[in-house]
């Protein structure tokens, strides 16, 4: 999880904030409040406001409100932590269907981006690159359906991809790039075959696809 945590305080903040066109708050490490009401990060958020004077509700506040709440997380060495760890948790069950554990080091980024953007995306992605390293004779293994369903034959298939992977770790990489290569080949299916529903998002996919790219 730290790999995790470690990109997204690069692309999401280490502070509350509003983004632009959102009607609520967005913690650090970039959990929105309005999709994820119940997370137990944004209690611990509430209380300190509280503890703070601010009465109002978070989709009220205003820049001041936030200056004072993170000025007093950041002052604060345990708070910090605290939050670092409540973020950790959240994603932790958020992303259980990622199964992070099964993917190299160099992978776990990619499927974590690709997986929030789609998990049957992601999925068909890392079912593209296992059947790469099988072509490739790198691993031996079925060649795999690409269906975005993580069942025993794609989990067998990752298991012996994170083996050679360890062994080798160019190859980490490597797993890396065919799982971004079948993540851009899927979102090019998408926008051919409905081209006025997902041409909108095409900058944005492909701005992910980069930024996944550039952090190597």
């Amino acid at each position: 999880m730290n790999e995790i945590l470690e990109y997204l305080a690069i692309t999401e903040g280490t502070v509350i904030h509003f983004n632009k066109k959102e009607s609520d708050i967005t913690s650090m490490f970039g959990i929105y409040k309005v999709s994820h009401p119940g997370a137990h990060i944004f209690s611990k958020i509430n209380s300190l406001a509280r503890l703070l004077g601010i009465k109002k509700t978070s989709n009220n506040w205003n820049k001041e409100d936030l200056n004072k709440i993170n000025t007093f997380i950041k002052e604060s060495h345990s708070l910090d932590l605290e939050f670092y760890n409540l973020a950790a948790s959240f994603y932790e069950d958020y992303l259980k269907g990622a199964r992070l554990n099964m993917f190299h080091k160099d992978c776990k980024v990619a499927m974590y981006s690709m997986y929030v953007n789609s998990p049957r995306l992601a999925w068909k992605s890392v079912q593209f690159a296992i059947n790469c390293m099988n072509s490739n004779e790198l691993i031996n293994h079925y060649k795999l359906k690409e269906d975005g369903r993580p069942g025993r034959k794609t989990k067998s298939g990752l298991k012996k991809a994170l083996r050679v992977c360890n062994e080798n770790p160019f190859l980490g990489l490597l797993f890396e790039s065919d799982m971004l290569m079948g993540m851009a080949c899927n979102y090019s299916i998408l926008i051919k075959k409905n081209p006025n529903k997902y041409i909108v998002n095409s900058t944005g996919w492909d701005n992910r696809l980069k930024d996944l790219m550039r952090k190597r």
